[in-house]
């Protein structure tokens, strides 16, 4: 599907394979989708994973677990501290790994200090 991001004062319209919103590196099963994400920077990823063939993705899958994915040539990342996504048609999407239905849109902020969390040492700021 299309879909309309805007974060930052910017908008962009694209058709890509894959849009993530990041706050951590990794998803629970290791996939480091934003391997340079700090937890508590006060910033999101935007990750947009643009259409690309099926050869040059499988090239990249082992970048995906060894923390290099932001080194393929179809990936770009933003940081930014709001977006908001708006698809053409609903379509399925997840959050914290919570599939949602149905959705056309959906807003990503981040609050910054606002929890206390104990990470190892290579995921603080300094």
């Amino acid at each position: 599907p299309q879909v309309t991001l805007s974060h930052d004062g910017s908008e962009l319209r694209l058709a890509p394979l894959l849009v993530a919103v990041a706050n951590c590196k990794q998803y629970g099963s290791g996939a480091k989708i934003a391997p340079k994400a700090v937890v508590n920077d006060g910033f999101l990823h935007l990750v947009v994973v643009n259409r690309t063939p099926w050869y040059r993705l499988i090239r990249y899958l082992p970048n995906l677990f060894n923390g290099t994915l932001d080194q393929a040539p179809f990936l770009k990342t933003t940081l930014t501290k709001e977006l908001h996504a708006e698809f053409d048609r609903e379509i399925p999407y997840h959050i914290d790994g919570e599939i949602r239905f149905g959705g056309t849109k959906f807003s990503a902020t981040i609050e910054p200090q606002a929890l206390t969390l104990q990470v190892p040492r290579e995921y603080r700021v300094s």
